[in-house]
């Protein structure tokens, strides 16, 4: 896989076209959001972290939403970045024991080449 290697106001810039300047709300009121949406997966105050478990900006996040937007950035800086909940993680970090928990979700570069798979890993 190609690297680039954009410098830290690139890869704001890229940050903030895909999610919006940090601290986005989603809604004034995160009660009446989830009345609105109950089905749809929501981190109010979500934490996202790049490749170096640094964190490059923070704020709510609908993945039914925001999920394509969280590839196609990760597609675009062709690293992972990981986004988590607020606690712990806004406060004391991500450290690599993290990843595999249910706190975190990856989102890992894709070729736009390769096959499309199913949640089951079948070709589709």
């Amino acid at each position: 896989m190609d690297i680039i290697n954009l410098n830290p106001k690139d890869s704001q810039e890229a940050i903030e076209g895909h999610l919006g300047t940090p601290g986005r709300l989603l809604s004034a009121s995160k009660s009446m959001y989830r009345e609105k949406f109950p089905d749809h997966k929501i981190y109010f105050n979500a934490c996202l972290f790049d490749k170096e478990f640094k964190q490059v900006w923070y704020g709510d996040i609908d993945l039914d939403i925001d999920k394509e937007s969280l590839q196609m950035l990760a597609n675009y800086l062709k690293e992972p970045i990981y986004l988590t909940i607020e606690q712990p993680f806004r406060f004391d970090g991500l450290k690599e024991e993290h990843i595999d928990t249910d706190d975190v979700i990856v989102f890992v570069p894709q070729d736009k080449n390769a096959p499309k798979e199913d949640e089951n890993g079948n070709n589709i």
